[in-house]
């Protein structure tokens, strides 16, 4: 997400670049960034759902929980916990579809996760794994609409173009709802830099809301935005780009891959698996930056180049299988802080250990942990050479220490010390970071907002995004479910309303299942249902039915069936 995937990608100074991206099973691939937990509240069972360290969950995607046919609704939903009451019913194992972003916002990523609760209320927690086998990317609309030089959900178009013209395609998966999607996309993407060092490319970009955008995502097993891919005319995958990395960066990485002959995956994995040592260095990369942990420290297992990185890897292996390996993952954290003391990693590792001696009930150790990750931080924010200031703008340095700023209050918040100047400080780089119409860098300062407990101050913001893009859904539905949670209705229903009209695919599902429940709270039930009909009859259900839009389809169809009865 950065920079990072988990842990790693929250720094630069790995730049990874792009390399050649491979399939895999979605079960093997897909690594947990929360937990689970029942905890006793006010004498109710609840199940708490909480990010890892570095991580929170992005409350503007479609975040779901489900028990078979059921949909549930959180009992209290924030970027740090989803609780849900214990569902009485629990022969089938409840369905967790929640987004986990890095705190950098380089990445955001859905995670599926199978949670069976037992009769003595003990939980356990494992990727769903359940992806649909698409053979082909689809298209649901045959117009072809092109911005800033990409083809906007039009793969078929781009590989046909990609075939006639010898080239190659790049795909950027993404979402206007992710932070990390909207400064790639601003500070990347649009610039005249990047459009000249792929130039021999035909570029399209996916939406991850749109109706046909599932099948595709399946296909290429894309877990979490941004995503950049790079695929031959045929279709199959040469090469990715995972996260957010600043525009010399990525410039740096195109001019490399433009010198290279890229290969298949297929016929890398098979001169890897042959004993290649060169071809097995490079699917560990692979593996590892396409998450898929359990392949990466097999290959990387092999090499001496990578230590780190296999360390890395294994860490998220153990974080995805907390509590059962709680002692293992501690020792690994140790491992890492002590043996590259001097990475910017160092201090979400120390919170991430500090978290885990918090849930293990170990004070002390707590304390400590929290404190290093407090004098971690301290001294990232104090260095100049910062690694990741190479490449990046003056402005993006900031922001970026504004990161560790965060750090360091969470941190504080731990030790119960008061954290809102450091709170202040994160806002206030980011603030100064924001240049016009810039969207990305202000869902960050909401988020820390809302961190911070500044809740007066978030629809100031929101409303200035707003007016900068008056034609996006999100930001009346952001508002909207603002003025939800404070019970100001008229408020809220105008919101709601425009958020509808704006919308489409998934988001319109979102758009119209958050006003029918305003509308419901206002007792207007005969328009929730107007409301509610209208959004399902123009969009239409994936075949998918574990895709992201079918769910959420079946989330409203649910909730009306639901008032109706009442």
């Amino acid at each position: 997400m950065k920079l990072c995937v988990r842990l790693a990608f929250i720094f630069f100074n790995l730049a990874i670049g792009f390399v050649a991206a491979f399939t895999f099973n979605q079960a093997e691939a897909q690594t947990m960034n929360y937990t689970v937990q029942i905890k006793t509240v006010e004498s109710k069972a609840e199940l708490i759902a909480v990010p890892e360290a570095g991580h929170h969950f992005n409350l503007d995607a479609p975040n779901r929980a489900r028990v078979g046919e059921s949909t549930l609704s959180p009992v209290r939903k924030s970027e740090r916990e989803f609780a849900y009451a214990v569902p009485e019913k629990r022969e089938s194992p409840l369905r967790l579809d929640l987004y986990v972003c890095d705190d950098a916002n380089t990445f955001c990523k859905q995670q599926t996760a199978a949670v069976q609760i037992s009769s003595d209320h003990k939980v356990t927690l494992r990727p769903w794994g359940q992806v649909a086998d698409a053979t082909s990317p689809g298209q649901v609309s045959t117009k072809v609409v092109e911005k800033h030089g990409f083809l906007q959900n039009a793969l078929t178009e781009a590989l046909a173009r990609a075939k006639t013209q010898k080239k190659k395609v790049l795909i950027d998966f993404a979402a206007i709802w992710c932070p990390a999607c909207l400064k790639l996309e601003h500070e990347v993407l649009e610039t005249k830099d990047f459009a000249a060092v792929t130039k021999d490319y035909v570029k399209v970009r996916i939406d991850a809301d749109w109706e046909g955008s599932g099948a595709i995502k399946s296909k290429y097993h894309v877990l979490d935005m941004p995503t950049l891919l790079v695929v031959n005319a045929e279709g199959e995958e040469l090469a990715r780009l995972h996260g957010f990395q600043p525009k010399q960066t990525v410039l740096a990485e195109f001019r490399a891959l433009n010198k290279r002959k890229l290969l298949p995956i297929s016929e890398l994995r098979a001169k890897a698996d042959k004993g290649d040592r060169a071809a097995r260095d490079q699917m560990g990369r692979l593996a590892y930056d396409s998450l898929n942990f359990d392949e990466a420290v097999r290959y990387l297992q092999a090499t001496t180049a990578e230590k780190e990185r296999l360390l890395i890897a294994e860490i998220h292996l153990l974080g995805s299988n907390q509590p059962a390996e709680a002692g293992k993952l501690e020792e690994k954290l140790k491992q890492a802080v002590e043996t590259y003391p001097l990475s910017v990693d160092t201090p979400s590792r120390y919170l991430r250990l500090a978290e885990l001696y918090k849930a293990q009930n170990k004070p002390e150790e707590m304390k400590k942990a929290a404190r290093q990750a407090i004098i971690s931080s301290d001294r990232e924010i104090k260095n100049k050479t910062n690694p990741l200031s190479i490449d990046a703008a003056r402005d993006d340095v900031e922001l970026l220490k504004g990161d560790f700023w965060a750090y360091k209050a969470r941190a504080q918040a731990l030790l119960g010390e008061d954290a809102s100047a450091s709170w202040e400080k994160a806002i206030d780089l980011t603030r100064k970071s924001i240049t016009p119409k810039d969207r990305g860098r202000r869902l960050i300062l909401v988020r820390y907002l809302k961190r911070a407990g500044r809740d007066g101050e978030i629809d100031s913001v929101l409303g200035e995004l707003q007016q900068a893009y008056p034609n996006e859904y999100t930001y009346y539905y952001k508002r909207a479910a603002l003025f939800q949670e404070r019970s100001e209705w008229t408020k809220a229903e105008d919101l709601g309303k425009r958020a509808v009209e704006h919308a489409y695919g998934a988001n319109l599902i979102d758009s119209a299942l958050l006003l029918s429940k305003i509308l419901q709270a206002q007792k207007k039930e005969a328009e929730a249902s107007r409301v509610a009909s209208d959004a399902l009859s123009k969009v239409q259900a994936p075949e998918d039915t574990s895709s992201h839009l079918a769910k959420q389809i079946e989330a409203l169809r649910a909730f009306s069936r639901a008032f109706q009865r009442e």
